[in-house]
């Protein structure tokens, strides 16, 4: 059945996003910080809500409603049930609770009725949906103007907007909980979009300057060829006076870094970071900040007097996330932050700029504002990177090795903000400049979609697990002679090296394909983390991950609109996609990476 094949497609090239940061030696997410258990709300939804539709679809009964993300159970049992499961809905038990943490009925189906969290309920009978009538006091509503479906999941997709049984007509989305209309992406010709307005942003972590055992970049080794703005990483502020707190080791570097300015390169300060909300005095300052026009005064007024000490010429607010509880967050930090910005603009006028980063998956954006915002604000900054690690063992995703920055799942994680009314040249989309890596569970099975063990190893300068600079990626390349390989579909490359280690990465050209993607969804600019990862100025002059060679020749050898071909539910994509990937992997075995894809779907469906 066509469910059974959506299932083992998430598994082997899934479409989801995760992402986060921290100021530690790793990059912006150190050594696994991800938030564990965070769950694929859109992607994942939609699957459900195809178990939801086959032959035996509860949606037939007139008191189902399915699956919900927000109360979670042990997200493996997705995998391992997934080659067992009957057809229809999905199956629990007394022993077997829900993938999603929904109501067990008498009758072993998951849902949200009365018929599965009422009389005879199994387990987690006190199950809301995330949004809709059988949502907490049956108003929650989706954030960013998402559909809600009937099944009480937040999408944007047909599933969620629209009745997926148009013929039975039971399963409309549900008026009134946000949005029922499905909104296009915005599209751009990538070809006639010109340089006027576009920014180039890159971040610079100070603490690479005193943490990194070696390739240490100080601001003035910093490549700022092609930049409009440089982003001081990070500050913070007190949780009791709210004043700027700088971290002793920055504070030296802060006029040497503002010197690099020039009428076309504004040099900023970024304040907060990921672990300026992790457990501690911290964790609720931005919350407690943004509450009263007083604590945001006082913090507009201490940030004010620290640009003009140090030459700094606008602020990032780098807040990882407001509303969200387990990160100090509470609900009404979605209007106080807007407030914050608007008060910003007032203070800042035209002396300095403003701008604030958002997170790249539904579970964190649905937090903020980003329409509100945008009036305040020069620009918003999309966080396209860590959207994988090996933090997604402890996930519905699975230990199954897959690149941070796939184009499909940065994609679907801009979707929200179209539903927002967002204006995309307010966007800027994320650029990692380090890989993310694997050690591969088995030496028999190396490439994208493979299981891992654990994390990469350590190596070199970064000294982390999991986490490569391209500047390291490159000396690999260099000592071990190991090849790296075009995964088209994603826009990135992967690299196996040493036996077992996998780590997918960008580099020029696969940068290159990128910067076009976002000038076709009409975006504003690119902003890299962190430019401190490659290649300085001391370097021969070479542009980060160039490594010597200025041409993009791989741009002219296929059309990057190739990606816009996917659609994770239709078996006949993957085959597509399965045939240009083989134009790019001669050697790697009959039928390529992507053809063997397709033949274990089509023959898990039966078809």
């Amino acid at each position: 059945m066509v469910q059974h094949a959506l299932l083992k497609l998430l598994c082997v090239v899934s479409t989801v996003t995760a992402s986060n940061f921290t100021n530690g030696p790793g990059g912006r997410l150190s050594n696994g910080g991800h938030t564990p258990g965070y769950e694929p709300i859109i992607e994942l939804s939609e699957v459900l809500i195809a178990s939801e539709i086959g032959e035996n679809s509860t949606a037939l009964h007139p008191h189902t409603s399915p699956n919900n993300l927000t109360a979670r159970s042990d997200p493996s049992s997705l995998f391992k049930r997934q080659d067992n499961r009957p057809d229809g809905a999905l199956k629990c038990s007394s022993t077997e609770k829900c993938i999603d943490g929904s109501c067990c009925g008498a009758g072993g189906t998951c849902g949200y009725k009365d018929l599965h969290c009422g009389a005879g309920c199994q387990s987690n009978c006190g199950a809301k949906a995330m949004c809709g009538i059988d949502s907490k006091d049956g108003a929650e509503r989706c954030g960013l103007q998402l559909c809600c479906s009937y099944y009480g999941w937040c999408g944007t997709r047909d599933v969620h907007c629209i009745d997926p049984e148009p013929l039975i007509g039971k399963t409309p989305c549900q008026q009134g909980f946000g949005g029922c209309t499905i909104k296009p992406s915005p599209e751009c010709s990538p070809d006639e979009a010109g340089d006027s307005g576009w920014r180039r942003i890159a971040y610079y972590a100070g603490w690479n300057s005193r943490d990194r055992k070696c390739d240490r970049v100080y601001p003035q080794n910093i490549n700022t060829t092609g930049l409009t703005h440089l982003m001081y990483s990070f500050i913070g502020f007190d949780p009791v006076t709210f004043r700027i707190v700088a971290d002793p080791g920055d504070v030296s570097l802060f006029r040497s870094f503002t010197s690099l300015g020039s009428s076309t390169l504004k040099t900023w300060v970024a304040v907060g970071g990921w672990s300026f909300n992790d457990p501690g005095d911290t964790a609720t300052a931005y919350s407690d900040m943004v509450s009263t026009y007083e604590n945001r005064a006082a913090f507009i007024s201490s940030l004010i007097e620290f640009m003009d000490k140090y030459g700094f010429t606008g602020a990032d607010i780098d807040w990882e996330y407001p509303s969200n509880p387990e990160r100090g967050g509470r609900k009404e930090d979605k209007e106080n932050l807007v407030e914050l910005m608007k008060d910003m603009k007032a203070a800042f006028g035209f002396r300095y700029g403003v701008s604030v980063v958002l997170a790249p998956d539904y579970w964190y954006l649905q937090g903020f504002s980003p329409a509100a915002m945008e009036q305040y604000v020069d620009h918003l900054g999309f966080m396209a990177y860590d959207l994988h690690g090996s933090w997604d063992s402890e996930n519905a995703l699975g230990s199954l090795m897959r690149p941070h920055t796939d184009i499909r799942d940065i994609d679907n994680g801009l979707t929200p903000l179209w539903f927002d009314g967002v204006d995309p040249k307010k966007v800027v989309m994320g650029i990692a400049y380090y890989g993310r890596t694997f050690t591969a569970a088995s030496t028999d099975c190396g490439v994208m979609g493979c299981g891992f063990s654990g994390p990469g190893d350590a190596y070199g300068c970064t000294n982390y697990k999991g986490v490569l600079s391209n500047m390291e990626i490159r000396k690999i390349i260099k000592e071990t002679g190991a090849e790296p390989f075009l995964l088209e579909g994603a826009m990135v490359k992967e690299l196996v090296y040493n036996v077992d280690q996998w780590v997918a990465y960008d580099d020029y050209e696969t940068i290159a394909l990128k910067e076009r993607f976002a000038r076709k969804r009409c975006l504003g600019g690119t902003m890299i983390w962190s430019i401190d990862y490659d290649s300085p100025t001391s370097d021969n002059g070479a542009l980060p991950s160039e490594d010597g060679d200025k041409s993009c020749t791989l741009c002219s050898k296929f059309e990057p609109e190739k990606w816009d071909s996917w659609d994770p539910a239709d078996l006949s994509s993957i085959k597509k996609l399965a045939a240009i990937g083989d134009s790019y992997s001669a050697g790697i075995g009959a039928g390529g990476r992507l053809g063997s894809i397709y033949d274990a779907l089509k023959g898990g469906t039966g078809q």
